[in-house]
């Protein structure tokens, strides 16, 4: 696999990272802290993947491994104070940050990729707000321009000997208006299925953890409706019959009957 040579694929590859960074700190902070965190990820992985845009070769093993020890550090920090969650998203993006000075090949632009739908996807299972959809559609389009690089670049190694990859310089990437129009043709498409196409209705299935059991009849709840009190104690057994109260009349308004629908039933 020959190295990318279309500049394209880093900064379309860079605004897909940074906008999933956005997506998981819009759903983790409040809007002073998420704004800082945006840019501190946007300022780290444009560094690291200028780095590798620029540089020829692997990039020193020192700094390599120095942004994993942070990596790390941050991840047991946040263990701690926020929970293995934000901890494990934590480590994926210093990862990351870690891999950005060497990733040369489309296959380092597809683990990139797969890390920030990640960030994607919990950013979209926690949001609450109608908003969060403007910053998803467009995380969707930078990872659809970063799959149109990618495919040129396939594209060129397939046209290019694999003993001239080192030659030559930059190629000029797919053009940006043809992009525009690819990108529009898309979300129309995807608005359209949306719109239009019917849902079918949720499985609604699920389960809640409860200590209850499976009895959701009690003569005893019949007791405080006919009554408006709750049975003296001694006075339910455990089966849930409860004695007639003798001392207490029912309510004189409501004649209430709440025993089970099965023997009511004519």
């Amino acid at each position: 696999m020959q190295p990318i040579r279309i500049t394209g694929v880093y900064v379309s590859l860079w605004v897909a990272l940074t906008l999933a960074a956005a997506a998981r700190a819009v759903v983790s902070a409040d809007a002073p802290q998420a704004m800082l965190s945006i840019v501190f990820w946007a300022v780290v992985q444009g560094g690291g993947l200028w780095y590798a845009r620029t540089r020829d070769g692997a990039p020193p093993k020192a700094l390599v491994d120095g942004i994993a020890a942070v990596g790390m550090g941050v991840c047991v920090l946040q263990l701690f104070l926020d929970g293995i969650l934000q901890a494990l998203l934590s480590l994926l993006l210093w990862l990351q940050v870690a891999r950005n000075p060497a990733l040369t090949a489309r296959r380092d632009a597809y683990f990139a990729l797969c890390i920030s739908l990640v960030l994607a996807v919990f950013g979209a299972s926690e949001a609450r707000s109608s908003a969060f959809v403007v910053l998803l559609a467009a995380y969707g389009l930078s990872a659809l321009a970063v799959l149109v690089y990618c495919h040129q670049q396939a594209g060129l190694e397939r046209e290019l000997p694999a003993d001239t990859s080192a030659a030559g310089g930059s190629v000029k990437s797919f053009p940006l208006a043809h992009l525009v129009v690819l990108s529009v043709c898309v979300l129309l498409v995807a608005l359209s299925w949306y719109l239009l196409v019917p849902r079918p209705d949720p499985i609604q299935f699920a389960a809640l953890p409860t200590r209850g059991g499976e009895k959701y009849s009690r003569d005893d709840w019949e007791h405080e409706a006919r009554y408006g009190t709750l049975p003296q104690r001694g006075a339910a057994s455990k089966a849930g019959r409860v004695s007639p109260a003798a001392r207490q009349k029912p309510l004189p308004s409501e004649s209430l009957d709440i025993t089970r629908s099965s023997q009511n039933a004519p």
